[in-house]
Parts: structure tokens; C-alpha cells; sequence
């Protein structure tokens, strides 16, 4: 990405931080990022998986601050609706992600998390609805 990265609140980031760690992103942002991966994935054959973890209670600030601790730096996180976190996994495989699932429902007890694995063809659409329907599914 050639534009610089700005904060939420518009300051440039620093040099020792890194724009995805520090807290959930906007939906826009999340989209665009996620947009960028799809295409990367796409182009070198990468592996990319993406979870919906939705709670019918909403979140808690410090259910967001466990989201992103379980997270690596290159993973995204936005919050899309006050009861849902989308995660997008770069270069992580299914088996992978299945870990990051249980790492999450473990640090967000009664959350339904369902995951999309990136295939060919696949839109930030296609995926986020995949990830939404295998979380509704458990929800139920």
C-alpha cells in the first residue's frame, strides 16, 4: 500500500507501532485491507481465511482488547455491527484458523465464530458473508 497510514483520529502512525495492532479498524478500512489480501492471495496462491465472531450480547472494550492480544500483527480486525468482529487471517491455512476459532471462543465464551477460507474467484464479500452464515449456523 503506497498511502501512508493514519490512525483513526488521523495522526501518522509512528515508526514502532503497527496500524492493525491497536485496536479493531474501521468497516471501510477492514474492507479495503481485506480487498488487498484477496487479491494478494489470489495472485501467489496464498492461503487467507477469514472469521465472523458474532455475540448476541455486543462487546466489551475488553472483549475487543482479548480479540486483538490472540491476533498477529498482520491479521485485521474490524468491528462491522456492535455484535459482530471480522478477522481477516493472511497467509494462514484452514487448520490454522481453527486454532485462532478456539483461541477466540475461548477468550469470548459464548461467541459464534465461523470461518470462510479464500478460494478462487472469491470477493471481501464473498468471504465475510461465508465466515457470517458458518457463525449463524453455530449459533443456532
Amino acid at each position: 500500500m503506497s498511502q501512508e497510514r493514519r490512525r483513526h483520529d488521523g495522526r501518522q502512525w509512528g515508526e514502532d507501532e503497527h496500524p492493525r495492532r491497536e485496536a479493531p479498524q474501521s468497516v471501510r478500512e477492514f474492507e479495503l485491507a481485506l480487498g488487498e489480501e484477496v487479491s494478494v492471495s489470489a495472485e501467489f496462491e496464498l492461503p487467507l481465511c477469514v472469521l465472523v465472531a458474532r455475540s448476541n450480547q455486543g462487546w466489551s472494550p475488553e472483549g475487543a482488547r482479548h480479540v486483538v492480544s490472540i491476533l498477529r500483527a498482520g491479521d485485521l480486525i474490524a468491528r462491522p455491527e456492535p455484535t459482530e468482529f471480522a478477522v481477516s487471517l493472511p497467509n494462514t491455512e484452514p487448520d490454522d484458523a481453527e486454532v485462532v476459532e478456539r483461541r477466540l471462543r475461548n477468550a469470548l465464551p459464548g461467541a459464534a465464530i465461523g470461518i470462510a477460507v479464500h478460494g478462487t474467484g472469491d470477493t471481501v464479500s464473498d468471504l465475510l458473508s461465508r465466515a457470517r452464515t458458518a457463525a449463524d449456523r453455530k449459533n443456532t
